[in-house]
């Protein structure tokens, strides 16, 4: 598999996980947001907001 793809697959996987987690009322917006921007610089891929 190719390694964007790779990289895309598991930032989208995070993003479910996180945007579950917001949905729940476990985690607040300022503090996902902020996890889910930098794993996205981290895989480079596009962010894609949670909030």
């Amino acid at each position: 598999m190719e390694d964007a793809i790779k990289k895309q697959m598991i930032y989208l996987a995070a993003w479910g996980m996180l945007k579950k987690i917001f949905n729940e009322g476990k985690i607040d917006e300022v503090l996902v947001e902020k996890v889910n921007k930098r794993n996205a610089e981290t895989l480079m891929c596009d962010y894609l907001p949670i909030g």
